[in-house]
């Protein structure tokens, strides 16, 4: 896999495609989901859309920013996770957001732990 940032145990983690658009309406598009991120409003199509869109110039001008966690073992975008500027905030921070059926079964914290791992050691974020 070509886009392949980094993986895990049971993950893989990788650069967001435009194929991708369908995932990300199921995940940031769940209004009980989305509670927890951002303002707590879920996105509509065009909002996802505009998301990938910044998502692609965070690749041009960090070298990273959100990526999609698929599981080894099965097709399939389960959620996503990535470093990020909010706001274009100066440090870094990491963001995470999975389908509610993958919720408690550990993926976020594994995906976490990859991710803090790929920005200290691969991009030297401290």
């Amino acid at each position: 896999m070509i886009d392949l940032v980094f993986e895990t145990e049971r993950l893989l983690v990788r650069r967001w495609r435009d194929s991708d658009l369908p995932y990300l309406l199921s995940v940031y598009g769940d209004e009980d989901a989305m509670k927890w991120v951002g303002d707590g409003k879920p996105l509509n199509e065009t909002e996802c859309a505009e998301w990938l869109n910044v998502t692609n110039r965070n690749y041009t001008n960090y070298g990273y920013g959100m990526f999609a966690v698929e599981l080894k073992y099965e097709s399939g975008v389960i959620g996503f996770c990535g470093i990020v500027h909010p706001g274009e905030q100066e440090e870094a921070e990491c963001k995470y957001a999975y389908l509610r059926r993958f919720w408690g079964q550990g993926f976020a914290s594994e995906a976490l732990v990859g991710l803090i791992g790929y920005g200290v050691t691969r991009l030297e974020l401290l």
